[in-house]
């Protein structure tokens, strides 16, 4: 700078100025000022003391099994009144140490709840046993016990309750199911250190082994990784510290091991930082609880919206996490609470059986039931931040954040069942006639008003007919409702084929007989071939026409079971197959969106989605209307949405999907096409089906 000109200085600043003004992060998602955990400011506040306690283990040069330690164990011991506590190197390591001290091998079944952390199951499947993954109960998603008691068989030898956001699972009845069938009980208390029954009993205690985490992110822990198991017999003590050190016992040598054991010893370091946080447990709870109850106080008036705040039995929470479980899925919260700079966490995002390991079958597994409550709930629920170190200014923030959003989706969120009554339902159908149509009808210059009053009353109607209305079911009133039957789903495909009926009558205008009509159909979302089944073997569609049927399905799974239920195999190019019965579909594995077909190469008489309408992502308007846009220039005449309520399917795997309310996919609809209806069958409280037509420009109302 000192060869140039004052001006030339000034320019050169200004430009550097100006690019780092254009290199800034994106405003869109910005920084959070909130973070859903305190670990990294409470290692802030205690590292004076934690530097000095890792100076003295330097300098006396003692790292593992040392004075530390055993103090660890020692506090763990009188905190719990555990009969025997072993220090591990984590959480994960207590869980197999348990299973190791217990017996469990080969040959052995062990139930564990399907929602929990994947070193559950993974503790399991490390000795040789079989997990078998059960529900959770909708109030606590904490193991379901009758969901347990159905899974128990001759090979049962244990159950692993997990304590969900230090919240305890039913141990009195776990403990009895476990004295009727002889089972071991291995408590998985990883998020439930300091936490009491109402007896007054630590979980962790209860049964017959529990498991710490000691890990840096939960309410007191280390640097890193580290865990306990507490066993309630003292006996223990000695067999599970032999497991912990490669089997070797107290007065062995290096080279002397007495059994077989793993690596799972704490760290001297580690022990002593522990020893910092365990001091002050108790006060950090206490602080836990004082922020839960002022979520449980502003929130309060969410409770009539269905909202389930934190978790029941405030005093026997020690709100590891503090849950916000909603009617609907948490996904607009989440991104709500990011633009307000709120860090928000949901766990767990899949359930066990769904992960890799599992799905591809690497590890051995059995799954009992339909984890319905389960697969119901997983995306209706997230963890608000909670910490000691959160300050009241940031508390504060969070309520409001949470607050807004609630009040800006006041008149799209559901209302609960006790809210509504039959006027509701007489209201809103009362312009047509039972079985009849709510139509957009004209797409004429001359009734343009008139369709636009008509897709502003779709909008509040649909809204108020299907905004989530079924997820305010409990699930064993949809189980009664039979959502999931086959009668039901005979029902549905019958009300489609009149749809598709319309278009396949064999006589011209003026009454004379036609020859057999060729019509195509494309099932988005075909499943396991329901549809196609349905079109072949039950109805008589394929007698009157020359049917050509493809199916498709994201689900990899799905597509390979419709392939082997139907003997087919995959032969045109251009993806149809059909003609004279018997007829042999081709099932592809993609998603709508990847078909080609808008510029010609394939078109379809009818599109059918039946099912779930499920989008990735987060704007669900554009990604809605993309897969509507996609299916009409799949199609000749008509688009068939045939809803049901993805929580009326409980098979459903799509866990990172949204899916999509009927009401708001029928609100879009009128961007598509000018010409489309939506078909019910009246409503009443234990219903929530219907069908949206899209009928193709090309043809309108027909």
């Amino acid at each position: 700078f000192s060869t140039l000109e004052t001006g030339e200085v000034l320019h050169c600043t200004l430009v550097i100025y100006l690019t780092m003004s254009n290199t800034t992060t994106n405003r869109n998602t910005p920084t959070p000022t909130v973070k859903r955990c305190g670990a990294t400011r409470r290692i802030q506040t205690l590292k004076p003391e934690i530097l000095a306690a890792i100076a003295k283990k330097l300098d006396d040069g003692s790292f593992y099994r040392g004075n530390d330690v055993a103090a660890v164990e020692k506090r763990l011991q009188i905190m719990t009144r555990a009969g025997a506590v072993q220090a591990t190197s984590s959480g994960t390591a207590a869980l197999q140490l348990a299973l190791m001290a217990a017996g469990i091998g080969p040959g052995d079944e062990v139930i564990v709840p399907v929602m929990t952390f994947i070193s559950t199951s993974f503790a399991v499947n490390a000795v040789g046993a079989t997990p078998v993954f059960v529900d959770v109960s909708k109030d606590t998603m904490t193991i379901d016990v009758e969901a347990a008691t159905q899974a128990v068989t001759n090979k049962t030898r244990a159950v692993v309750p997990v304590h969900m956001h230090g919240l305890s699972a039913d141990m009195d009845s776990i403990c009895k199911l476990a004295k009727v069938h002889n089972l071991i009980v291995i408590e998985d208390a990883a998020q439930a250190l300091g936490c009491q029954d109402s007896q007054g009993h630590h979980l962790g205690t209860i049964g017959d082994y529990g498991c710490v985490s000691l890990w840096s992110g939960k309410s007191a822990g280390g640097l890193g990784d580290a865990g306990a198991v507490l066993a309630r017999d003292a006996k223990e003590k000695e067999k599970l510290c032999s497991l912990a050190n490669l089997g070797r016992g107290p007065n062995d040598g290096k080279y002397n091991h007495q059994r077989y054991g793993i690596r799972a010893r704490l760290s001297e370091i580690d022990g002593a930082v522990i020893q910092i946080e365990l001091q002050r447990l108790d006060e950090w709870i206490g602080a836990r609880t004082d922020i839960a109850r002022r979520y449980d106080e502003a929130f309060a008036d969410l409770i009539q919206r269905g909202v389930v705040l934190g978790g029941p039995r405030p005093n026997q929470n020690a709100y590891y996490k503090y849950a916000l479980c909603l009617p609907t899925s948490t996904a607009c919260l989440e991104e709500a609470l990011q633009e307000a700079g709120i860090e928000t966490e949901r766990i767990y995002p899949n359930l066990v059986p769904d992960q890799e390991p599992y799905k591809n079958g690497e590890l051995d597994h059995r799954i009992d039931g339909t984890l319905a409550h389960a697969r119901d709930s997983i995306d209706k629920f997230t963890c608000l931040p909670i910490y000691p170190e959160l300050t009241k200014n940031e508390q504060e923030l969070v309520i409001d954040a949470v607050k807004k959003f609630f009040t800006s989706q006041q008149s799209t969120l559901p209302r609960t069942v006790s809210e509504l009554t039959t006027n509701d339902a007489q209201s809103v159908v009362s312009s047509s006639s039972r079985n009849e149509s709510i139509e957009d009808c004209s797409s004429s210059n001359n009734e343009s008003s008139k369709r636009s009053k008509t897709i502003g009353s779709l909008k509040d109607e649909s809204i108020k007919l299907y905004g989530g209305l079924a997820k305010e079911f409990e699930s064993s009133q949809i189980s009664r409702l039979g959502w999931s039957s086959r009668d039901s789903q005979q029902k549905r495909f019958h009300q489609l084929l009149r749809f598709i009926d319309m278009g396949t009558n064999s006589k011209d205008d003026g009454g004379s007989e036609v020859g057999r009509k060729k019509i195509s159909i494309l099932d988005v979302g075909c499943g396991v071939g329901d549809l196609y089944e349905f079109l072949t073997e039950t109805s008589s569609i394929a007698a009157r026409c020359d049917l050509e049927y493809v199916g498709c399905d994201i689900v990899a799974e799905n597509v390979l079971e419709a392939r082997k239920r139907f003997q087919c195999r995959a032969t045109s190019s251009n993806g149809v197959v059909g003609g004279a019965n018997p007829l042999h579909p081709k099932f592809l594995a993609m998603d709508i969106l990847d078909i080609n077909g808008k510029d010609g190469a394939q078109r379809y008489d009818y599109v059918v989605a039946s099912g779930i309408f499920a989008v990735d992502g987060h704007d669900y308007d554009a990604a809605v209307l993309s897969i509507l846009h996609k299916m009409l220039g799949l199609c000749e005449r008509s688009v068939i949405v045939n809803f049901l309520s993805s929580h009326a399917i409980p098979e459903a795997r799509l866990p990172r999907y949204h899916y999509v309310e009927p009401g708001r996919v029928a609100r879009l609809a009128g961007e598509v096409t000018s010409s489309f209806s939506i078909h019910h069958d009246g409503y009443s409280h234990k219903k929530n089906d219907m069908t949206l037509v899209l009928h193709h420009p090309a043809i309108g109302r027909n």
